[in-house]
C-alpha cells in the first residue's frame, strides 16, 4: 500500500479522522476457542440459529435482527450480541491506533476493541473519550488538549441495557437513528468540513456513511480529499470513488497501519498535535519557588493556550495607526506601539490596586473595570497589564480570546510561585459559571490573587449578580477629559490618522471632537476624522463587501460576535456551506481587515470575530432592521449550531 503524503502529512499534525467499520475489527482475538470478530454475514447467522432456529441465516443483518427482535426481545438480542463481541481483544496491529494523534475517531463497530488498544497501549498519545449518545460528556475533551472523542455511532456493547438508544441493527432503528445520538453524527459531519476522513473497515455501504458523503457532495472540490481503505479493489471501483474525491487505498485496516508505521517514525508522532513546551522553555517557570517540580499537564495547557503571561511579551507584529483607530484592538501590537491614549483612570487603578502595600490586601481580591461598549475598556485593561509587569515586574496574567478558567490549574500555578498573582479577564460575565466555584476555591486556598474583571456596563448589569459579592473596588471608564482629548489629537497627527481633521486648526480639532466625546471613544474617533456619522460609515462598508456570499458570512459573524463570543469555522462551514480552506481562498481578501481570524488550540478551531463587538452591533442593528429578519438570521444560526 502506498500512503499519498498529504494524507501522511495530515495524521503528522493530528488532523486526520478515522472511520472505522466491521472489517476494522477483523483480526481481533479471543482468549478462548470462541470465534474471532465475526463481520455482518456471520453475526446474522449467529442471530438466526440462537433466535430463528436457522431460518433466514442467509438474509441481510437488518433483516435476521427485525425478527429476532420480534420473537425474542430487544434486550434478549443485544444481550447475546454482547456477548459474542465482549471477549474481543485487540490484535497487534490494533495498538498502533493509540501510537498516532488523530483529530477525531468514530466507529460504527460495536466491539470495544479500539478502546482496549488504548487500555493496553503502554504509552498513548491521547485520552480516549467513548461518545456513545447526546448526554454523553462532549464538552470533557475541551478541558484537555489530549483528549480524543470516539464517536460510537451505532452503539456500543458498553451499553446494551440502555433501550432508549440500541444498538443500531433493524431497517426501523437505520431510519429512526439519531434519536438519542444526534450530536455524534453532527460532530463526524463537522469534521468532514475540514478534515480528512480515513475510512476502513467499510465498503461505504453503510447507509450512514453514504448519507454523510451525499451531505457533502455539493461541496465538490472545496471539500478536502477523503480515503477509503478497500482491499483488492477493482480499477472500477477505484474511478467511482475517485470522482466523488475519495482516494482508494488498496489493502485491509492492518496493511494501512503497517504502511503507516513504517512511514512516520514513532519519535515524530508526539511532536503532532498540541503538546505543550517542557518547562524550562517557559519563561513564567521563572516565577517559580521550586524548580524541582514539574507542573502538571492541565497547568502547562493552561499557560500555553488560555493565558499571555504579560511579562514575557517583548515584541509584538505591528498594527497599522489607522486601523487600530478605526476599531482593531485585538492583541498587544497598539500597546507595545503606545498608540493608545493615556488615560488618567490607568494611573490611578496602578497607584490604589497595583503600587500599594500588598501585604495589607486580602488574599482574594476582585477589581471591576467597566464602561461602555466601544469606550477603550478593552484597551485600558491591557495597558494595566502591560504597565504593571514592564515597569513594575508584577506577575500579570492575560486570559485569552475563548480561554478556559481551569481551577485546578490556577490553584496548582499559586501553589508554585510565592508572588501575588494579577489575573486579567475581560467579558467577565461570559465565565460567570467558572468564576463563581472559582471564588469560592481561591478563598480557601488562601493565596494572594488579584482578579481584574472587565466587563460592558450593561452586560454586568443584567449578568453580574453572581459575582457582584466578590467586587472588592471598581472603577468605571468614562469619557475623555480635556487633557485626554489633547494628548488623542496629538496621536492621530503624529500617526497621520486625522482623516477630515487634517485640515482644521489645533483648536478647531477638539472642538470637532468635543462635539462627539460625549460618545463612545469607537464613536467619536470614527465620526470626528471621518466627518459622517458611525452608523451611516459602518452601513457602507458592509455594502461594500464583495461578493454577496462574503457579505453574507459578514453579517453571520456579527450576528453572534455582537454577543462577545467567538463565531467557529466549523459554524461557518456548515451554515453557508464554506470550509475553512475555501475561506482561506476565496474570501480573505474581500473580508480583510473586517473580519480577523484566529486558531484557538483549546477549541482545535478557527475563530472569527468582526475588529470590535460594537461594530458587530452596529452591522446587526443597520442590516437586520425587522425583528422577523432578525429571527430568521438567529434560526439560521441556532439551527446549525452543534
Amino acid at each position: 500500500m502506498q500512503i499519498p503524503n498529504f494524507l501522511l502529512t495530515q495524521i503528522r499534525e493530528a488532523k486526520a479522522v478515522l472511520v472505522l467499520g466491521a472489517g476494522a475489527s477483523i483480526g481481533a482475538t479471543t482468549p478462548t476457542a470462541t470465534p474471532p470478530a465475526p463481520n455482518s454475514s456471520q453475526l446474522a447467522r449467529s442471530l438466526s440459529h440462537q433466535f430463528l432456529g436457522g431460518a433466514f441465516a442467509d438474509k441481510p443483518l437488518t433483516t435476521v435482527s427485525e425478527y429476532a427482535i420480534n420473537e425474542a426481545s430487544l434486550s434478549e438480542v443485544q444481550e447475546f450480541i454482547k456477548q459474542l463481541f465482549d471477549p474481543l481483544e485487540p490484535a497487534t496491529f490494533h495498538l498502533s491506533v493509540p501510537t498516532f494523534k488523530w483529530h477525531g475517531l468514530a466507529t460504527t463497530n460495536f466491539d470495544r476493541v479500539i478502546e482496549k488498544a488504548y487500555d493496553h497501549c503502554p504509552k498513548p498519545l491521547q485520552r480516549l473519550n467513548p461518545v456513545i449518545q447526546n448526554g454523553d460528556g462532549f464538552e470533557d475533551c475541551n478541558a484537555d488538549p489530549d483528549c480524543l472523542l470516539f464517536l460510537k455511532l451505532h452503539g456500543c456493547i458498553s451499553r446494551t441495557a440502555a433501550l432508549d438508544c440500541p444498538l443500531i441493527l433493524t431497517p426501523e432503528q437505520y431510519i429512526t437513528h439519531k434519536a438519542g445520538r444526534s450530536r455524534l453524527f453532527q460532530l463526524l459531519e463537522q469534521w468532514a468540513y475540514e478534515r480528512p476522513l480515513v475510512f476502513a473497515g467499510h465498503s461505504i455501504d453503510d447507509p450512514d456513511i453514504r448519507t454523510l458523503l451525499l451531505a457533502l457532495s455539493d461541496l465538490g472540490t472545496r471539500r478536502t480529499r477523503y480515503y477509503a481503505v478497500f482491499p483488492n479493489a477493482d480499477p472500477i471501483v477505484h474511478r467511482f470513488w475517485e470522482s466523488k474525491r475519495i482516494t482508494v487505498l488498496d489493502g485491509t485496516f492492518e496493511t494501512f497501519l503497517h504502511t503507516l508505521n513504517a512511514a512516520v517514525p514513532a519519535e515524530f508522532r508526539p511532536l503532532a498535535g498540541t503538546v505543550p513546551p517542557v518547562v524550562p522553555t517557559l519563561p513564567i517557570s521563572q516565577r517559580f519557588t521550586k524548580r524541582d517540580i514539574v507542573p502538571s499537564r492541565s497547568l502547562l495547557s493552561f499557560l500555553n493556550d488560555d493565558v499571555d503571561y504579560v511579562n514575557s511579551i517583548a515584541s509584538t507584529t505591528t498594527i497599522t495607526p489607522t486601523a487600530f483607530y478605526q476599531g482593531e484592538s485585538t492583541g498587544w501590537a497598539p500597546i507595545e506601539q503606545s498608540l493608545d491614549v493615556r488615560r488618567a483612570l490607568v494611573d490611578n487603578i496602578l497607584s490604589d490596586v497595583f503600587l500599594r502595600d500588598l501585604s495589607e490586601v486580602n488574599s482574594l481580591q476582585v477589581i471591576l473595570i467597566k464602561g461602555h461598549a466601544g469606550s477603550g475598556k478593552s484597551v485600558l485593561l491591557r495597558r494595566l497589564a502591560w504597565d504593571a509587569s514592564h515597569d513594575y515586574d508584577l506577575f500579570c496574567l492575560y486570559t485569552r480570546f475563548e480561554a478556559r478558567l481551569d481551577q485546578a490549574a490556577i490553584l496548582e500555578l499559586l501553589e508554585l510561585v510565592s508572588d501575588r498573582v494579577f489575573l486579567f479577564i475581560d467579558n467577565a460575565v461570559r465565565h460567570v459559571r467558572d468564576l463563581v466555584p472559582l471564588f469560592r476555591q481561591l478563598r480557601s486556598a488562601g493565596r494572594p490573587i488579584t482578579l481584574l474583571l472587565g466587563e460592558r456596563l450593561n452586560e454586568w448589569n443584567v449578568y453580574g449578580d453572581a459575582l457582584a459579592p466578590s467586587v472588592t473596588n471598581e472603577f468605571v471608564v468614562e469619557y475623555l477629559e480635556s487633557t485626554e482629548i489633547n494628548n488623542l489629537l496629538s496621536l492621530l497627527e503624529q500617526h497621520r490618522a486625522l482623516g477630515t481633521l487634517a485640515g482644521l486648526t489645533p483648536t478647531e480639532r477638539k472642538v470637532a471632537f468635543e462635539e462627539r466625546a460625549g460618545r463612545q471613544l469607537l464613536v467619536a474617533l470614527h465620526e470626528a476624522t471621518l466627518g459622517r456619522p458611525f452608523e451611516d460609515i459602518i452601513e457602507d462598508e458592509y455594502r461594500s463587501i464583495v461578493p454577496a456570499a462574503a457579505q453574507d458570512m459578514y453579517l453571520t459573524i456579527c450576528l453572534l460576535n455582537r454577543l462577545q463570543v467567538g463565531v467557529r469555522a466549523g459554524l461557518i462551514s456548515r451554515i453557508h456551506d464554506l470550509p475553512f480552506h475555501y475561506f482561506q481562498e476565496h474570501f480573505f481578501l474581500p473580508l480583510d481587515r473586517v473580519v480577523h481570524t484566529t486558531y484557538v488550540r483549546s477549541v482545535q478551531d478557527h475563530l472569527y470575530a468582526a475588529r470590535h463587538p460594537y461594530i458587530a452591533e452596529m452591522v446587526f442593528r443597520q442590516i437586520l432592521k425587522q425583528p422577523t429578519e432578525r429571527l430568521e438570521k438567529y434560526m439560521q444560526a441556532i439551527a446549525h449550531m452543534n
